[in-house]
């Protein structure tokens, strides 16, 4: 059962600022501000925080993860324990993680690739039941040779590291204790090996990757290709070179710069590459006070001779805003997307357009879902609910003077695969409002439409 007071408060105030709003704002961008609004609303710790929120419009995003566009992806287990002892400290042991800066600062250039997660404390945090073990691919070692893995982690046990061979499958694997000390191991590539991470629900970590890397000088790129037909395209940067006007990036001497937002999904994937020059960086997070604050903050090494294929297969209940960190005049490719849902709006149906609607939404957990301003004018609609899960929806449809005074009811039957339920009312003209309760782990897509004719 839902608050139906805090319910209709936050639909006033939603449907209040969405008119002022200007309509520069991406869809992704809506959705993730309204799962913000709605996780504060609810008393839930949320990942990312935000001074305001937005009215609900009809979006076109989707992701419901299936299919990995890397098959050597690690398997979604906990981690567990090798046969040999974790390598030694090198450090103290430590109570806060250090900057992506701190440890990349010994020999930056030889750096390949490094990351930095959290601490989720800064953002609220998140309920471990509400997230997947992480699995993170990162892309590939095209150089054979030995490279050395240097890493720290918290609040978790380890991080298990494994580069598979693509031609030989060879599979080196280290592992990083998670007990706040920095630790080194040695990991010998002889042919182009994948670099792959797993980790427990909320384990912050950093951890750098140094060996052998570059690639051929080349001061332009070409466009990331288009998405697969089953992939949905989320944010988009063509080849540019980020605003020259735009902020430092902390103590990199980068420029930063927003690239998109992304809504809420249970994992990315993200196809990158930037012309020779400076390692960039690729930045999960929010702005915070007028600062961007990372949950997760990731270096590349360019080698524009190729693409970097990355996946982040962590849940974000909230979304992400993506920012892009390089060096003045150096062109950077990204492409982030995400399975298209298994559902859709219903944009036109015979005889019928669309009026207004929301979705397709994924539910990380039981919310009530509410839609108004459609229909204005009409004396009928028809009202539209595709679903998946194996439970029924009641769909809740609220006319008259005012809006609320009239309820109508109709149940919307939802399979695995997705299903489509719909039914006319008639209305006065005053236009309607439609709600429901949108189960954990579900889709949901609401389509109010009038006549076309």
């Amino acid at each position: 059962m839902h608050d139906e007071l805090i319910e209709r408060r936050l639909r006033a105030a939603l449907s209040e600022e969405a008119g002022s709003l200007a309509f520069t704002i991406t869809p992704a961008e809506l959705e993730r501000r309204l799962a913000l609004r709605r996780r504060a609303v609810s008393g839930r710790r949320f990942t990312l925080l935000l001074a305001a929120a937005v009215g609900i419009s009809i979006f076109g995003v989707g992701g419901a993860l299936s299919g990995l566009f890397n098959p050597t992806l690690p398997t979604p287990t906990r981690p567990v324990d090798h046969a040999t002892d974790p390598p030694g400290p090198t450090e103290a042991a430590v109570t806060d993680l250090m900057s992506l800066d701190e440890l990349t600062a010994a020999d930056p250039a030889s750096v390949v690739l490094a990351q930095a997660h959290g601490p989720t404390g800064a953002f609220g945090g998140i309920p471990e039941t509400e997230l997947q073990y992480p699995l993170l691919s990162l892309g590939t070692l095209q150089s054979a040779g030995t490279y050395t893995l240097t890493g720290v982690c918290l609040d978790g046990t380890r991080l298990d590291f494994s580069f598979p061979s693509r031609t030989t499958g060879v599979i080196p694997r280290a592992a990083i204790t998670c007990d706040g000390r920095l630790h080194d191991a040695a990991v010998e590539v002889s042919q182009p090996a994948d670099v792959n991470l797993t980790a427990q629900a909320g384990t912050a970590w950093r951890f750098a990757l140094r060996g052998a890397g570059g690639g051929a000088a080349a001061s332009r790129i070409e466009p990331i290709p288009p998405a697969p037909t089953d992939q949905e395209e989320l944010v988009r940067w063509d080849p540019a070179a980020v605003d020259p006007k735009a902020d430092l990036w902390r103590q990199s001497g980068l420029l930063v710069q927003q690239a998109g937002a992304l809504p809420p999904r249970e994992g990315y994937y993200l196809r990158l590459t930037c012309a020779a020059g400076p390692q960039i960086r690729y930045i999960l997070g929010d702005v915070m006070s007028g600062a961007i604050v990372p949950s997760t903050e990731t270096l590349f090494a360019c080698d524009p001779a190729r693409i970097l294929d990355a996946a982040f297969l962590m849940a974000q209940p909230a979304g992400s805003q993506v920012f892009l960190a390089a060096a003045p005049e150096q062109q950077v490719s990204l492409l982030v997307t995400s399975p298209a849902p298994p559902i859709a709006v219903t944009r036109r149906e015979s005889g019928w357009q669309l009026s207004g609607g929301f979705g397709p939404e994924l539910a990380f957990d039981e919310h009530p879902v509410s839609f108004s301003g459609a229909g204005s004018g009409e004396d009928h609609v028809q009202v539209v609910l595709a679903c998946t899960g194996t439970q029924s929806i009641e769909v809740v449809v609220e006319d008259g003077t005012p809006i609320g005074a009239h309820q109508q009811r109709f149940t919307a039957s939802c399979t695995p695969e997705g299903s489509t339920t719909s039914q006319i009312f008639k209305v006065t003209e005053a236009g309607v409002a439609a709600r429901y309760v949108a189960p954990s782990g579900v889709w949901t897509a609401l389509s109010i439409l009038v006549p076309s004719n």
